[in-house]
């Protein structure tokens, strides 16, 4: 089972893969992911268990209204993102970035064209900055 906290450890997020069992990190650039600099890892939301200590997380709901980011309120660490029930798929992204460097570098990193094709890539549009 892994942990991983917030930089204030307020929010603590459990799940049952060990770092070996990450296939990939995916790096977006859509207009959200890159200005917050995530780097998500998908699970199922029943895979993961949320806690916090003293105050619960904030979430930002994206215009379109499927996805609500979640960052700490007291560290302001973005901690995950949940699909609304406005989303066709159910799922819970958890900020990789939140690993341990160390951890972190030992996995894959995928890049996803939120911001044009919608399609993961091998490299970045030209015409995006990423």
């Amino acid at each position: 089972m892994m942990k991983i906290t917030c930089h204030c450890e307020n929010i603590t997020l459990e799940f049952e893969k060990e770092i070996n069992d990450i296939e990939s990190l995916t790096a977006c650039n859509c207009t959200i992911c890159r200005r917050i600099g995530a780097l998500w890892i998908y699970f199922e939301p029943s895979e993961v268990v949320i806690t916090t200590k003293s105050e619960a997380t904030t979430s930002y709901l994206r215009s379109n209204g499927e996805l609500a980011f979640h960052h700490c309120s007291k560290c302001g660490c973005t901690t995950h993102y949940e699909t609304t029930e406005k989303c066709a798929v159910n799922k819970l992204a958890i900020n990789g970035r939140l690993l341990e460097l160390e951890e972190r570098v030992k996995i894959k990193l995928k890049k996803f064209d939120g911001a044009t094709s919608w399609k993961y890539v091998d490299e970045w549009p030209e015409n995006i900055n990423n």
